[in-house]
Parts: C-alpha cells; sequence; structure tokens
C-alpha cells in the first residue's frame, strides 16, 4: 500500500480464487482489483494460482509465512478470502489452519460441519440470483453458527449475480465491498 513505512509488516488478505481451467487466474482483473482495494485500506492482498486444492492453499499460506519479510506481511495477521469455487477449499483451509484471524466467503459453498465454536469470525457475502445450493450452503453455515456460538456474518445482495463483485456494478455491490473491507480491519488490527 502506498504510505506504508520501510520496514512495517501489514495485514495480509490471502484471496483465493474460483476454479477455472485458466492457467493463472490471479491476474484476472477481479483479483488485481480487490488487491488494490485491500492496498488502498492498508492491507496486503495476495493473490495466487491454485488447482482447487487444499495443498495448493496450505503451500500458499507456507510460503507468504516464510517469505514474510520480503513480502512485508505480519503473519500473525492473515486473512483468507475465498470465492466461489474456491471456497470449499479456501474456507476449509482457513478453518483447520489455527492462526488465520478471519475469513471471507464469496459466493460460494462452504461446509457447515468445519465449524467449531473458536473457529475464526467469518464474514459470508450472498448473490441473492445465485444458485439455491450455493445460498442454501451459507444459510446452513450462518445456522450452524447460531446454533454452536461461532461468528458468521452473512450480507446479501438481493440482485446480485454470482459474482456481482465484478458483474453487478452498483450501490449494493460497492457496500458489501466496504463491510468486507471493514470486517477484515476489525479482525486483524
Amino acid at each position: 500500500p502506498r504510505g506504508a513505512r520501510a520496514h512495517q509488516r501489514l495485514p495480509a488478505v490471502l484471496l483465493v480464487h474460483g476454479t477455472t481451467s485458466d492457467p493463472s487466474p490471479k491476474d484476472w482483473g477481479v483479483y488485481v482489483g480487490w488487491g488494490q482495494l485491500l492496498a488502498a485500506n492498508g492491507l496486503a492482498g495476495i493473490p495466487f494460482n491454485h488447482r482447487g486444492v487444499s495443498g495448493d492453499v496450505r503451500s500458499a499460506l507456507a510460503y507468504v509465512r516464510r517469505h514474510r519479510k520480503t513480502l512485508a506481511v505480519d503473519t500473525r495477521r492473515i486473512c483468507v478470502a475465498s470465492f466461489s469455487g474456491g471456497v470449499p477449499v479456501g474456507l476449509g483451509v482457513a478453518l483447520r489452519d489455527g492462526s488465520i484471524e478471519c475469513a471471507l466467503v464469496f459466493y460460494g459453498e462452504p461446509d457447515p460441519a468445519l465449524l467449531r465454536p473458536d473457529s475464526p469470525p467469518i464474514f459470508a457475502a450472498k448473490a441473492g440470483l445465485d444458485s439455491e445450493v450455493i445460498n442454501g450452503a451459507i444459510d446452513a453455515l450462518q445456522q450452524r453458527a447460531q446454533e454452536i456460538g461461532a461468528t458468521v456474518q452473512v450480507v446479501t445482495h438481493a440482485r446480485g449475480v454470482h459474482g456481482f463483485d465484478v458483474r453487478n456494478h452498483d450501490a449494493r455491490s460497492r457496500a458489501i465491498l466496504r463491510q468486507a473491507v471493514a470486517f477484515v480491519r476489525a479482525q486483524v488490527s
């Protein structure tokens, strides 16, 4: 981020893209845009490529932790943000890691069974016009959180489509993005 001081260690957000056959989705505009949004808010956004397996996400986290000085990140303040088909692997790793501060879930299918009372706080964004399977899984995650006392905040873009952060250029999308960034900042500060 602009204005970051030399030797400053910043909170980081690992960006777990959806599944695709594209060899380099980390370079897509959506993840570049997320990185810029995070940087504008004093956070380091870290996109990476994965093959839809949790081992790739664990490897990315290990890389970030190993190269924390070069990347100028504070590895005690990491959030995992997962999108679409990347949610099962990204959130799964975040919930099992033990040292992730928070997680973002955007229009993807989480596994509510992985949630524990001591799970990191989760911000989940639903697209109202998305599939019933995805939205049902997010609802089930919220229900499980209420049952066990975990922290899950769900927001909905009622007229949003899958990928609304890119495809719905409207005030509600922008409001949800601001809420997500504020959520991360509150958890990693």
